[in-house]
């Protein structure tokens, strides 16, 4: 029969603020055979069995080597103040607990009192802390708003009209001030997000949007000045600047062209792409299909894919009908070439 030995990790549980804590059993196998030991909680001086929880309470326990055992700890709140313990007891799994266990010392648990409430704080401390409040933001907004001397104020943001994209123009209006005859200065700011910053010799009503100003957002300042006295205002901010959208054009029907007038006329704007049907021939085929269709709009640049039709059998060109000698595509066959608007030149024409 295996001997068995049991030790705790202290002789008592700390819990924390919701009740919960952690105790640890080290049990050894003294006898010279491998045995499977069983460990269990027995609760004292008024604990519960549902407040220990052992996970694998059944483990294998070589001869001379131990095993630690955690039990979680968990006392249910509302419980009474005051000290609870337990112990761990273990023994073999397959023989009888009262011939093989053995027992840990006791462990305490102490339950503290709640603590007492908080007093809540007077509702005339409230009221008093809000008028403070009231108080000092009304004395910054004076501050802010009153102007340089004291007597000029803005009553009325200056606006900015016009359409923030590149190249356009946008025009401020100062708003208006509370005295009337003063001197107004512009100085247009450019904001990523709230961070704003001048734009260097932008200080005229009216901006020219650039592509400096793609995706920040424009802003207007205004300074009024009569005497000694000054006030500034600043507009709202504009939309997020956008790009000037692409070049489009329609594109050509070439289809029944020849592939020489086909080209000429792509690449005015775009970019001809041949894809040969059948072998070249120098004979200068027509156009039987293209991609997109005429009429599709396209950026300037793009690609025109025309298709030429195969020849029929047996035909060759004499020298003299027009051929295309310098064009890159006749020595291919069953092959694709592009020719962009710079690539073609007058030599090549039909």
């Amino acid at each position: 029969m295996t001997s068995w030995q049991i030790g705790e990790s202290g002789t008592s549980v700390t819990l924390n603020g919701e009740g919960k804590g952690e105790v640890t059993f080290t049990v050894t196998n003294g006898g010279t055979a491998q045995d499977r030991s069983v460990l269990t909680v027995t609760p004292l001086d008024g604990a519960a069995e549902s407040w220990f929880t052992v996970n694998e309470p059944q483990r294998a326990v070589a001869p001379g080597a131990s095993v630690v055992y955690p039990v979680a700890v968990s006392v249910p709140e509302g419980t009474a103040a005051g000290t609870y313990g337990l112990q761990g007891v273990a023994y073999s799994a397959d023989s009888d607990p009262g011939e093989s266990s053995v027992t840990s010392k006791r462990v305490g648990i102490t339950v503290a009192p709640p603590p007492p409430p908080k007093k809540g704080i007077p509702p005339w401390v409230w009221i008093v802390v809000a008028a403070v409040v009231l108080l000092v933001v009304g004395v910054i907004i004076f501050l802010l708003t009153r102007g340089g001397g004291g007597g000029l104020e803005s009553v009325k943001a200056p606006e900015i009209s016009g359409t923030p994209q590149v190249q356009e123009t946008l025009t401020a209006t100062p708003g208006e001030f509370s005295e009337d005859d003063v001197d107004t200065a512009f100085q247009w700011q450019r904001c990523d997000g709230t961070d704003c910053s001048d734009i260097d010799g932008a200080i005229l009503q009216n901006y020219l949007v650039s592509n400096d100003d793609v995706s920040k957002t424009l802003q207007v300042k205004v300074t009024a000045t009569k005497g000694d006295d000054s006030a500034s205002a600043t507009s709202d901010p504009t939309d997020p600047v956008a790009a000037v959208p692409p070049t489009q054009f329609a594109v050509p029907n070439v289809i029944g062209l020849t592939t020489s007038d086909a080209i000429g006329i792509i690449s005015q704007h775009f970019t001809a792409q041949v894809l040969h049907a059948g072998p070249s021939t120098g004979c200068n085929p027509p156009v039987e299909d293209q991609v997109p269709l005429g009429g599709t709009q396209l950026v300037q640049g793009s690609i025109v894919t025309i298709s030429t039709r195969p020849p029929p059998p047996l035909v060759f060109c004499l020298p003299d009908f027009p051929v295309f000698e310098d064009l890159p595509f006749l020595a291919v066959d069953e092959g694709t070439f592009t020719l962009s608007p710079e690539e073609l030149g007058e030599n090549q024409q039909p």
